[in-house]
């Protein structure tokens, strides 16, 4: 290796990274509730303790028992699924607060291909490890992984556990679930008594930042090429 070519692996390795800015994140779609509750289920809008003065949000409001006995709401329509996979979704955000005196929120997010866990077959992933709100807690930007690392495949409600892959259940996402979980056992959540805001509920598309040190050394190649094209011509 030349030392002129040393000299720029060099340079570029130390002094690229600090000037390359990291790749901008893509929103594919987003929940604000200034209209209703956007698909969001079974869950009405509420702006009392909103972002700001009458600012509309989703109010989970469980009761800890039957069909609104958990801190969980789904999104089944068009908007909010498809090709997760070919979009490069990588995460979900959202503003949220947990208004509840009782119960600790566990948040996870659900991801399956099918409409409903209750229904037999497809597969189903949920996050790993839960993000924890104490009760009675402001307003908090949260962010969850939808990388397959973060997520644990799980049975639906009759014990099946899916056999399609990551990849496979991302390129067809037909549900979406927020849900509070102590534990990563499946698509459905614990019992909680409270009220759970959500706001701004968004898919997140965060690319995969560029080696800053590849391109400094393809653009210190270049340089060098150019430097003897210009001396043999």
């Amino acid at each position: 290796m030349t030392t002129s070519l040393r000299f720029l692996l060099y340079v570029f390795a130390v002094f690229i990274p600090l000037t390359i800015p990291a790749s901008a994140s893509s929103v594919f779609v987003i929940s604000t509730f200034d209209s209703g509750s956007d698909g969001w289920q079974p869950w009405d809008t509420n702006t009392a303790g909103g972002l700001s003065p009458g600012n509309p949000y989703l109010s989970v409001d469980a009761d800890g028992s039957g069909v609104k006995g958990k801190a969980i709401t789904f999104n089944p329509t068009a908007e909010w699924t498809g090709d997760y996979l070919s979009a490069g979704i990588t995460e979900v955000r959202l503003d949220i607060a947990n208004m509840s005196e009782f119960d600790t929120l566990n948040l996870r997010v659900a991801i399956g291909n099918r409409a409903s866990p209750m229904q037999s077959g497809g597969t189903w992933w949920v996050s790993s490890a839960p993000i924890t709100i104490p009760t009675s807690s402001g307003w908090a930007q949260v962010s969850i992984s939808l990388k397959e690392a973060d997520l644990v495949r799980v049975g639906n409600e009759m014990g099946e556990l899916g056999t399609d892959t990551y990849a496979e259940t991302f390129s067809d996402v037909r549900n979406i679930r927020l849900l509070s979980a102590n534990l990563p056992l499946g698509a459905i959540g614990d019992e909680f008594i409270g009220t759970v805001a959500m706001d701004n509920i968004s898919l997140i598309a965060v690319p995969e930042p560029c080696s800053a040190m590849l391109l400094g050394m393809c653009v210190g190649l270049g340089l060098l090429r150019r430097r003897r094209f210009t001396v043999i011509g």
